[in-house]
């Protein structure tokens, strides 16, 4: 979590710096005489596309630093993450999505932090060299399925370390399925 904090708020600082940039562009171009108001209107969207960018980013952030409720609902709790893993990889020439199923799931037994903390270390590992993946979520008999479909192989270690948290994992070539036990009804 702390490795991809690091790097959304790297990513952050790009759309803060492109908005200012075309800030410092209208401020420049505004006191020019005779200048119509329209040469600027593509400055002034474009710091509005980046601030919008940044906000993104910002909400995700502070959404991943509030308390989730337990049992956890996947979907809600790691939403957020996959803004700020989304934004990680396509700065480094990947991609990330999460395609949420339209039914509700079960919830998940494991605490939040474990829930979050396996899922981030998936994505690190499974989102690189250009990889595409698309996530989604299921129910697989007693368990909740996190689909990576398109993922990289996972590195050496790392399965210790989701098994550690609780979760089953399985890989195939260019899939990685994390296996969450599911809450107990009621």
């Amino acid at each position: 979590m702390q490795h991809l904090a690091s790097r959304a708020a790297h990513e952050l600082k790009n759309p803060l710096n492109g908005a200012l940039l075309n800030v410092e562009v209208l401020r420049g171009r505004a006191t020019r005489a005779g200048l119509a108001a329209v040469a600027l209107a593509p400055f002034a969207d474009a710091a509005a596309t980046e601030l919008a960018r940044a906000t993104e980013l910002t909400e995700a952030l502070l959404a991943l630093a509030r308390p989730v409720a337990e049992p956890v609902d996947l979907s809600v709790a790691l939403q957020p993450l996959f803004v700020l893993a989304g934004a990680v990889a396509r700065a480094e020439g990947s991609s990330v999505e999460l395609a949420l199923a339209p039914s509700a799931l079960g919830r998940c037994a494991l605490a939040a932090n474990a829930v979050r903390g396996t899922v981030a270390l998936a994505l690190a590992g499974a989102v690189r060299d250009g990889a595409v993946v698309i996530a989604s979520l299921a129910e697989q008999g007693d368990e909740l399925a996190l689909r990576l479909n398109g993922a990289a192989a996972l590195p050496a270690g790392m399965g210790t370390r989701i098994h550690e948290a609780g979760v089953r994992f399985d890989e195939v070539p260019r899939r990685v399925t994390l296996l969450f036990p599911r809450a107990a009804a009621g």
